[in-house]
């Protein structure tokens, strides 16, 4: 069940979401805000399921597990919102049953987990209403990361073709930074570098490094993300994979077949 998930099928899910909580009283508009984007990530440690999902509204919903036994689903904005448990088996097959605390009401979600990602149904058994969901499993960026191996770093540099005083600025940089989620799939970089507007994956952004306007888009991956970065007349490839305890970052700058550059971080 481990990792980072990105919905990408919800036909009908407004429709449960409203039918599993009717004393929040939802509407059809503000369901389709809270589902327009979702993330759920999930990590394992000694049995112990730690999951965290974030809304389209900006509302973050965490709760731990272990299969089999009753936990409660805490809201940043509602609080303890209702009770739950998971069971599964071998096969990657689980059923998740919750009951609303406010209403009462039950609904389960029977799902399946693959190396492709999340698939299954959610419906409320009381009155038959149900909708399937599809998340994509994508690369878990998200967290601090510090630089560990970065060698032959100049060959960027001179690909770049920067001069004495900004190679000595650019050694100095990305040696630690961090990503968070701040709503579903909306992100905030804390680094070298002041980026101000959110980073949301598919929409260009622009800042300051160095002296030199960038702008750059990330897109992402099923190991991590890629990023393609404009500075000045040079464009920078960088192909991210994520692993539990560690990143590789792999660089070049394009049209430039010699500068290939590895950068290896650990989370901290």
């Amino acid at each position: 069940m481990e990792g980072f998930f990105l919905m990408k099928e919800d036909l009908g899910l407004d429709q449960v979401l409203m039918a599993s909580a009717p004393v929040e009283k939802y509407n059809k508009d503000a369901a389709k805000k809270m589902l327009s984007s979702c993330t759920w990530r999930i990590t394992v440690e000694d049995g112990v399921h730690s999951c965290e999902e974030w809304l389209g509204t900006g509302e973050n919903l965490t709760y731990q597990f272990e299969l089999g036994k009753e936990f409660l689903f805490v809201s940043s904005e509602r609080g303890h919102y209702a009770t739950g448990v998971v069971t599964g088996d071998a096969k990657g097959s689980f059923l998740m049953i919750s009951k609303n605390k406010k209403s009462g009401v039950v609904s389960e979600f029977k799902f399946n987990v693959d190396e492709n990602g999340l698939t299954g149904v959610w419906s409320i058994p009381a009155t038959s209403e149900s909708c399937k969901l599809g998340y994509q499993r994508i690369g878990d960026c998200q967290g601090a990361w510090n630089l560990v191996s970065r060698e032959g770093i100049s060959v960027l540099w001179d690909a770049l073709g920067l001069t004495e005083a900004e190679r000595v600025q650019m050694d100095g940089m990305f040696k630690s930074y961090t990503l968070m989620q701040t709503a579903g799939d909306v992100w905030a970089f804390k680094g070298d570098i002041d980026i101000d507007t959110p980073l949301v994956f598919g929409e260009e952004f622009s800042y300051e490094m160095i002296g030199k306007k960038c702008t750059e888009l990330v897109t992402h991956t099923r190991d991590g993300y890629i990023s393609v970065m404009k500075m000045g007349d040079k464009v920078i490839l960088t192909n991210m994979k994520c692993g539990k305890q560690f990143l590789t970052a792999e660089l070049s700058v394009d049209g430039c077949p010699n500068s290939n550059v590895t950068m290896i971080y650990v989370r901290a």
